[in-house]
């Protein structure tokens, strides 16, 4: 495996573990502070995660 593939295997893996330790968290605070709104709760959370 190539130092770039690594690279990039490493980055998709530490992702991977972030999205699974936050995401629930992340959508339930949305969710609180949208008033219940859940479309609006997954579209700010997949925007959260988009923008790392």
């Amino acid at each position: 495996m190539g130092h770039r593939n690594k690279d990039k295997s490493n980055r998709h893996a530490r992702f991977e573990r972030m999205h699974t330790m936050y995401c629930g968290r992340i959508y339930n605070f949305v969710l609180k502070i949208t008033h219940g709104n859940a479309y609006m709760a997954e579209e700010i959370t997949q925007i959260v995660f988009m923008k790392l």
